[in-house]
Formats: C-alpha cells, structure tokens, sequence
C-alpha cells in the first residue's frame, strides 16, 4: 500500500476531530492543556546476554493504536521536562522516548 502524501490526506473536520483542535502542516502535535505528566511504573525483566550473542541495533515495528498513543504520551511529556538521552541529546521524537526508556533502564541496571 502506498503511503499518503501530507496533501492527500483528510482535513482535520473529516476525520471526527473537534472544531478546536488544530494541526500545523509540520505535523507536529503540541500540547492544549498544560496539566503536569503524571509518571507510570513498570517493571521490565531482563535476562543475562549468552556469550557471543547476536544483538540487532536496528528496531522496525507496526504499534497498535494504544502502543502509538502511549508512546507520544511519553514523549510529549519528556519533551515538557526536558528530558535528555544519555548522550545529552534532547528528546524530540518517538524513537527518542524509545532511546530515554532504554537508557533509563541501562542507568538502573549499572547502579
């Protein structure tokens, strides 16, 4: 299936958005209401790494409709605190906020 061109796609009244949500061609979201982010935990299980293990760096996945809401849940609020990645770089994208979990979990594990 061919992907959409930004011209291509609906305006934001035909998909069931509200009248007071408003898109920026840039596609990027920004937040209406300035609430605090409330924080979640999860626990994660890691194993130990086999000696010679193949370990991919390289991530290519389709995410449910609740997995990409989540997902830009969490970047958007570690964007509002200013989160940074462990090599200083601040978070911008959802891939970012996937890098901050995982570098999260890293700093937890070397503790």
């Amino acid at each position: 299936m061919a992907k959409k061109r930004w011209e291509d796609r609906q305006p934001v009244g035909e998909i069931g958005l509200p009248d007071s949500v408003a898109i920026e061609e840039t596609a990027e979201v920004s937040v209406a209401a300035k609430a605090e982010p409330i924080a979640v935990t999860v626990e994660v299980p890691v194993a130990e790494l086999i000696e010679g293990q193949y370990i991919s760096d390289h991530l290519e996945l389709r995410l449910a409709p609740n997995q990409k809401t989540i997902l830009r849940r969490i970047r958007l609020a570690l964007t509002s605190v200013g989160q940074r990645l462990a090599n200083a770089k601040a978070v911008e994208s959802d891939g970012d906020a996937v890098r901050w979990m995982l570098d999260s979990a890293w700093a937890m594990l070397m503790k």
